[in-house]
This record gives C-alpha cells, structure tokens and sequence, in this order.
C-alpha cells in the first residue's frame, strides 16, 4: 500500500497539468542548413571563399533558406542599402564585428532565413 500512494501521486501529477486545458505551443526549431559558397566572381564553388555562411531557418524548409540565400548573395544591393525585397522575402543586413562580412535575416510570413554574407574585396 505504501508504494501504491506515490505512485498514484506521480500518476495524478502527470495528468493534472495535461487536463488543466493550458494551450499548448509548438516551437518551430531552427534547422541548420549549410552553406552557400561563391568564387569571387559569385560562380558557385563548393570551396569557395564568400557567400552565406551558417544558414538557419526557422519555419520554413532548408531548401527555401538555401534558394533565399542564394538570391541574396547574387542579388544583394548597393553598399549603402540595408534592405531588399524578393519573391516576398524581405532581408535586412547589419554589420557583424568579422572584416568582410554582413549579419542577414530574411523574413517572409512566419518563416525566417538568418546567415553571414561573406564579401569579396575589391
């Protein structure tokens, strides 16, 4: 009988909270995605030195984030934009403290791209 009451505890905790009609929320999880490497010319090389680096998404699929990053990366604007539009993708950059490279986080909706934009000098 003795065994029986905490165990018969334990049961009722792990019920009550579960029954209290509380919402539940589900987290969307970042997924990490890879890279996105160019030459210095913006030709897709495996080894290259610049593009998007340790790409995330969130609430959205890892080949979405890469297409997003990719677009960025061959599209991005002029040095003194923060901003672009594409596809309904709207991606802000700020500076990041590493030479050459810029903080990106695109949005569309729920879903959200976030990567480093390495940049070729000269």
């Amino acid at each position: 009988m003795k065994r029986l009451v905490p165990l018969a505890i334990v049961a009722l905790l792990a019920v009550v909270p579960a029954a209290g009609g509380a919402p539940t929320r589900t987290v969307a999880a970042n997924k990490h995605c890879g890279d996105v490497r160019v030459d210095r010319f913006l030709h897709s090389a495996s080894h290259g030195l610049f593009g998007a680096t340790g790409i995330r998404a969130r609430g959205t699929t890892c080949a979405t984030a890469r297409r997003v990053a990719s677009r960025y990366v061959h599209d991005r604007g002029g040095p003194d934009s923060t901003q672009m539009t594409f596809v309904g993708w709207t991606c802000t950059f700020r500076p990041v403290p590493a030479a050459q490279e810029i903080g990106v986080t695109c949005r569309r909706g729920s879903g959200r791209v976030t990567f480093r934009d390495t940049l070729p000098s000269g």
